[in-house]
Formats: C-alpha cells, structure tokens, sequence
C-alpha cells in the first residue's frame, strides 16, 4: 500500500497538469495552422502585391497629412468618407 504524501500529491498534480498544458498547446497550434492556410493567399499572389508597393517620399505624406488637416478644420462634423471623397 503507498501512502499518498502531500509532496507526492504535488508531484503528480504538476506533472498531469504539465501534460495536459502540453496536449493544449499543440492541439491550439494545430488549430491555428489550419486556420491561417485556409486563408493564406497563394505564394504567387503574396510575391506580386510585394512587387506594387510604393513607398511615399516623406514630403508627399506631409502634405497630405496638411491637406487632411486643414479639409477636418473646414468640415469638423464630417465622416472620414466625406473626407476621402
């Protein structure tokens, strides 16, 4: 017969509880894998939008940024659509 100590007791909580964490843990990452290559574009997609992208000179966004604060002084009540139009 074996006498179940506190110490014991704690031991093997911790362990079950570790292997359970464990278990969690990959079956989450699984998940989550599966989620994200449902929804992952296809390689070739991803390398041809990487290829558009232009990088505005920091003049150019400045003066936009002066443009859109001076069109919300203009118009304070209005949506942000009204603003891109």
């Amino acid at each position: 017969m074996h006498t179940k100590t506190p110490a014991t007791l704690e031991s093997k909580s911790e362990r079950l509880l570790h292997e359970y964490l464990v278990e969690q843990q990959r079956l989450v990452k699984a998940a989550v894998e599966r989620a994200f290559s449902a929804v992952a574009p296809a390689p070739s997609v991803a390398m041809q939008r990487q290829g558009t992208r232009v990088r505005r000179a920091s003049g150019d966004v400045a003066n936009l940024a002066k443009r859109l604060i001076e069109a919300v002084q203009a118009c304070p009540g209005e949506t942000v659509d009204a603003h891109a139009g």
